[in-house]
């Protein structure tokens, strides 16, 4: 017997990719308990088609499979159909074909990836933030979409830069121990940057993706596992889940609120606070005056805002001693920048939802709650 087990949330997924002419024998819903207990007679001769986004459920299902079943006789459905998925988030938000244009982009770090939710602008806007992404990841991004994808941002009105905090322009990720968690958060992978002298990586740039891609996010694909998914799924990227294809978590790891062993825990001094990377800083400049001169001559009339995204109140108290000594610097170059080129800086450090700790998940982001308020205050402002 051909089986699918599945959850109410994953079935359609499945089922739009199913060949002409496949038809499971079963079907079992996870959350359906009658349904479950079948799972219990699946018996060495069938075949069981696992379709279960969350990792939990699915590997405790795979484990009781297995102590019955051969592992070929087991088709991971995630594992092939989101390989079929651009990992990169610039080449997977920016080709997603729910959306005809893009009239917004958002560059940043974990700030915005997680506390702007695109999809309740007033314009359709591409959140091409990532955890860590440095000015110059902002700006190869930024020429990406304009190289590949240039038809679908014409008619681009606006750009949301966000800066991090004052100490920004000393953060090269190439550089920091932070530029594994970048490109496994769907960084921009095409270009080392400075990763050859980084001097906390001990794997060459090459071998770095090796292992994150072959030995991380597609391992277990090869030519028996795609031929076995084959027999019975094709992949329609006009079907796949908007979700999936936005670059905001998945919901359900955005609901908490900060603690107070959390607040007491965080690091207010990382490296980049207490250090002073002169190259870094002249690198830096301009690449920013980089990226607004791009902008502005993919779009004279384009509004660009500058931002400091807003952190937890208590946080702040505690971290401003580290972070107030960089700002004179950082606001003499963001002033610089703006005598050649028009564009509005909001620091939004200490905005008015940073009080509020319902709003936030951990000290620097905001909950899923608090991201629907903020991107609100973000509706206000554009053109």
């Amino acid at each position: 017997m051909l089986y699918l087990i599945t959850t109410n949330e994953d079935k359609d997924a499945v089922m739009s990719c199913v060949n002409e002419g496949v038809s499971f024998d079963s079907i079992i819903l996870w959350e359906n308990r009658k349904d479950a207990y079948r799972i219990l007679d699946i018996c060495n001769d069938d075949t069981v088609v696992l379709a279960i986004r969350i990792k939990q459920i699915f590997s405790l299902i795979r484990e009781e499979l297995s102590v019955r079943m051969a592992a070929e006789r087991i088709i991971d459905f995630y594992n092939i159909y989101s390989a079929n998925i651009p990992f990169m988030t610039a080449k997977r938000v920016l080709g997603d074909q729910n959306y005809d244009e893009y009239n917004g982009i958002i560059l940043g770090l974990s700030h915005a990836e997680v506390g702007i939710v695109a999809e309740n602008l007033k314009y359709p806007t591409a959140n091409l933030s990532v955890s860590s992404q440095d000015l110059f990841y902002n700006l190869i991004s930024l020429i990406y979409a304009i190289d590949n994808y240039g038809d679908k941002i014409k008619n681009l009105k606006y750009l949301i830069l966000d800066m991090y905090k004052y100490n920004y322009f000393n953060f090269d990720t190439s550089m920091s121990k932070m530029m594994y968690g970048y490109l496994i958060g769907g960084g921009y992978s095409e270009h080392p940057h400075n990763y050859s002298s980084n001097p906390n990586m001990v794997f060459s740039y090459e071998r770095l993706l090796y292992l994150i891609f072959n030995e991380g996010v597609y391992s277990g694909i090869n030519q028996d596992t795609i031929a076995s998914w084959s027999r019975f799924f094709h992949f329609d990227q006009s079907s796949v889940n908007k979700e999936l294809l936005s670059n905001y978590p998945t919901l359900n790891t955005r609901n908490g609120i900060i603690t107070d062993e959390e607040l007491e825990q965080y690091n207010y001094s990382p490296s980049n606070v207490l250090k002073h990377f002169d190259d870094t800083i002249d690198e830096n400049c301009a690449l920013f005056e980089e990226l607004i001169r791009v902008a502005k001559e993919f779009n004279p009339d384009i509004k660009i805002y500058v931002m400091q995204m807003p952190m937890y109140r208590p946080a702040w108290e505690r971290s401003a001693k580290y972070y107030n000594p960089w700002k004179q610097e950082f606001e003499n170059i963001i002033k610089s920048v703006q005598s050649k080129y028009d564009f509005e800086y909001l620091d939004w450090t200490c905005h008015p939802i940073s009080e509020e700790r319902r709003y936030w998940f951990d000290t620097e982001h905001l909950n899923y709650l608090g991201a629907l308020k903020f991107t609100g205050c973000i509706n206000e402002i554009l053109p």
